[in-house]
């Protein structure tokens, strides 16, 4: 149905932004690499209606342009991203010179 589908869409965007809970729901199945486009496929690790996820990042402009949802009734959605609008940094957004890398933190 259109609400399950959408609701395993919200669910598969909150997976991505939260790369350690996506691992621990989805197999990363393969990832490709053409210039500045990554495609990953992920595959779920329970059950769910979800065959596969296709997600496709721009890394120059660093944001998601695609993700597909391959159903295993056959069903396919797509859901096509661009022109991202970026919010501004607020001016007390604490930035790491360049070559500092935070090694732990509380």
């Amino acid at each position: 149905s259109q609400l399950a589908q959408n609701k395993e869409l919200q669910q598969i965007v909150q997976l991505i932004l939260n790369f350690d809970t996506l691992k621990t729901q989805f197999d990363v199945s393969s990832v490709t690499q053409e210039g500045a486009r990554v495609l990953l496929v992920l595959t779920p690790k329970g059950n769910t209606d979800i065959a596969t996820v296709h997600v496709i990042a721009q890394t120059k402009e660093r944001f998601l342009s695609e993700v597909k949802l391959t159903f295993k009734n056959g069903n396919i959605s797509t859901f096509t991203f661009s022109d991202p609008r970026r919010t501004p940094k607020p001016s007390d957004t604490l930035e790491l010179p360049k070559g500092v890398k935070i090694s732990d933190a509380v």
